[in-house]
């Protein structure tokens, strides 16, 4: 099952960010504090801008966004999604997350919806998934530590 995401859903959505993000976010010079993460997961939820995934009465999956206007367009509505963590056992899971994500930036009026990647190992799977369901490659980031 899909779901709004509940202020009781906070620290089981809390630790899939810390499962999936911790290290990932080390390895480009960003430590994370976790009390930065709580607080960020809590005012996602607050903003009722977090889906996840439930079985058996258990959050295994979870997807948190963003809305902005573009810096050279105001006018164009993006959605972005800016954590999805998913766990493996429930990958299969993964169409019906992106279904809902897709539903939620229609029913906010986006004319652009953004999804991320975080490993360069998954981009061939993730442009063949992503780009049947219509999405097309937009960018590349690089990070350095100073």
């Amino acid at each position: 099952m899909i779901r709004h995401a509940t202020m009781n859903d906070v620290d089981a959505c809390f630790n899939m960010a810390v499962e999936v993000y911790g290290d990932f976010m080390k390895g480009h010079g960003i430590p994370m504090i976790e009390k930065d993460l709580r607080k960020t997961v809590e005012s996602f939820i607050n903003s009722n801008q977090v889906l996840v995934v439930e079985h058996d009465n258990k959050v295994c999956g979870m997807a948190a966004w963003i809305v902005s206007g573009h810096p050279a367009n105001q006018e164009c509505k993006i959605w972005q999604e800016v954590l999805w963590c998913l766990k493996s056992k429930y990958k299969t899971d993964a169409l019906l997350l992106i279904r809902a994500m897709e539903n939620k930036a229609l029913s906010v009026g986006a004319n652009v919806m953004v999804l991320a990647n975080l490993s360069e190992m998954n981009e061939p799977t993730l442009r063949r998934i992503y780009g049947k369901r219509g999405f097309s490659y937009m960018e590349t980031h690089y990070s350095r530590r100073n």
